[in-house]
């Protein structure tokens, strides 16, 4: 049985009690994942496209056989792959454990031929099989920083082609919400149209107005102490905080910007 590696990070001691930055942290990370990313001292390796394909790119400069799995596992796919830099990671991470090309790829076909690979995701967007909203082929000999979302082939097309023998599972329950999940469904096109939304800017404060009508009934009606609200980036979070605090409801932000002691103190004070 191995013995277990374990690495301690300490902060520099010219830093004192400041805090890195955030790419300060990422070399670090990076740096640690390197020393530790071999098949020689790791079973299971778990990171971001992003991460793994710096990797297998700075793998690629000394060892480029280093690290070579016998199954890559995708998780939350349809949400990765609508992010045009995750996805173009994604997609060099393909060309290399997958393609048969020697010029994209260090393996030998039959390597790669052999690897398995499993796309997991909880529904299937529309971009994935509609044929007007084109994604660039994974495989791109000429161009590989072609931007996925420019043309192409739709995603689920390209995979079929590209992996011949692919099983696509679904569940009997896809595109379904749980039955014992409570919602409510809100159409923001016939809202917009019925309030006569003239422009961007009205359509956004319909939208927060909205939302704040909708955190109001689950305080008053429901009697919910903490309530969490999801939003697509940090701009959307700021209107969102600062609609919630001109209608008088308290709110916390929490996202990669957020200090450490930041988020720490919101979580405390949402468990309260």
């Amino acid at each position: 049985m191995k013995s277990p590696i374990v690495e301690f990070i300490t902060p520099d001691s010219r830093k004192g009690e400041t805090e890195y930055k955030e790419d300060e942290l990422f070399n670090i990370s990076i740096s640690n994942v390197l020393n530790n990313s071999s098949w020689k001292l790791t079973d299971l390796l778990i990171c971001t496209p992003v991460v793994l394909n710096h990797i297998l790119n700075q793998k690629s400069k000394y060892a480029p056989f280093d690290i070579n799995p016998r199954t890559v596992i995708f998780d939350e796919f349809d949400e990765m792959v609508k992010d045009p830099t995750i996805s173009q990671n994604i997609f060099q991470i393909l060309r290399k454990l997958a393609s048969q090309d020697p010029k994209l790829t260090p393996f030998p076909p039959k390597i790669n031929e052999q690897r398995q690979f499993i796309f997991c995701g909880s529904t299937i967007p529309t971009q994935f099989t509609n044929t007007s909203n084109k994604l660039a082929k994974l495989v791109d000999s000429d161009n590989t920083s072609v931007n996925p979302f420019t043309n192409g082939v739709p995603v689920m097309e390209n995979l079929m082609d590209w992996f011949k023998d692919i099983k696509h599972v679904k569940t009997e329950n896809a595109h379904r919400l749980s039955p014992s999940v409570e919602h409510e469904w809100i159409d923001l096109e016939e809202r917009r149209k019925r309030l006569g939304c003239k422009d961007q800017q009205e359509q956004e404060q319909m939208e927060l107005g909205l939302l704040i009508e909708i955190v109001r009934k689950s305080m008053d009606e429901r009697k919910s102490k903490s309530i969490m609200i999801f939003a697509e980036n940090k701009k959307t979070i700021d209107k969102i905080c600062d609609a919630l605090r001109q209608a008088e409801i308290k709110s916390l932000p929490y996202f990669q910007g957020v200090s450490n002691q930041g988020r720490t103190m919101t979580l405390m004070l949402f468990q309260n």
